[in-house]
């Protein structure tokens, strides 16, 4: 799991020399449309990894995990970053 929560936040170092070479082979308005589509797209795994990584120590509070009815031991196992 962390590996997956490292490459989404690696992905946009990515999206720029990809960028180029796509808007320079489609016609403008399709690639302004690929573009915001994949910078959105970028955004959301981003945000998500992010989520995990700061969701992650929380759960393992015991004050944490009774407010969202889950098992402290159950979370703790799992491999959470």
């Amino acid at each position: 799991m962390r590996v997956l929560i490292l490459l989404s936040l690696l992905f946009p170092l990515a999206a720029g020399p990809l960028a180029r070479g796509v808007t320079s082979r489609v016609e403008p308005m399709v690639g302004t449309w690929v573009m915001t589509g994949a910078a959105l797209l970028l955004a959301g795994t981003s945000c998500g990894a992010l989520g995990l990584l700061v969701l992650s120590p929380l759960v393992k509070m015991a004050w944490v995990a009774r407010l969202g009815h889950w098992s402290s031991s159950i979370v703790a196992g799992a491999g959470l970053p």
